[in-house]
């Protein structure tokens, strides 16, 4: 179990990572379309794309993380339960 433990804190450190990652993206997209009335729409798809690709990574990342969580805790604790 120890080697999950470290998986489980790599896999945070990621979630954190990308959610640094995601708020930068948003960010730099919020300012573009301040700044950006004279762009075309082709451009303002081009960088709408990497945003919204960044916000699905992300959410997936966090589902990933809470949903491995909650199935590691119950699992620990039928073990806990079985075993005393």
């Amino acid at each position: 179990m120890a080697f999950l433990d470290g998986v489980l804190g790599a896999t945070f450190m990621a979630c954190i990572i990308t959610a640094i990652f995601y708020g930068v993206t948003c960010l730099q997209t919020i300012y573009y379309f301040m700044k950006s009335q004279g762009d075309g729409v082709w451009m303002k798809m081009l960088v709408s794309g990497p945003s919204c690709s960044m916000t699905l990574v992300s959410f997936l990342a966090i589902r990933q993380q809470l949903c491995f969580r909650s199935w590691f805790c119950c699992k620990n604790i039928s073990n806990k339960l079985i075993s005393t």
